[in-house]
């Protein structure tokens, strides 16, 4: 709501996908593509925008589901602590790093990973 009432931009995002199921802990995906439709004098403008999130996925190593096993609240820990140790600092770390590399795990560029969302999205409508 802000972005439409302050810049006049419409931001559509499907986040289905990437919030944990009910039957279990991880995601399906750490990532869903959405669009941001821009006015300008009347003009409309369109860009893609990748909205990834640190949730649990599958197929992740040991060290994160080893520290998620002692630290339930993990991905999602409160901000008001902001001495990391060395292990949550590293959990979070490798989780970027496992969820970067899912993204682009078999593609070459990041015009393929938004490709095969929408080609998903459209075979999910």
């Amino acid at each position: 709501e802000r972005v439409r009432v302050d810049f006049g931009a419409e931001v559509n995002i499907n986040t289905k996908g990437i919030s944990p199921s009910e039957k279990g802990i991880a995601s399906e995906k750490a990532w869903v593509a959405g669009e941001i439709k821009y006015l300008d004098d009347d003009e409309e403008s369109v860009a893609d925008f990748l909205f990834i999130k640190t949730t649990m996925i599958n197929d992740l190593n040991e060290d994160i589901n080893g520290y998620w096993r002692q630290n339930s609240t993990f991905p999602d820990q409160t901000t008001t602590d902001q001495f990391f140790d060395e292990a949550q600092f590293e959990a979070y770390r490798e989780l970027g790093f496992q969820i970067g590399r899912n993204i682009f795990k078999g593609r070459e560029r990041l015009e393929d990973v938004f490709d095969e969302l929408k080609e998903q999205e459209e075979l999910n409508t």
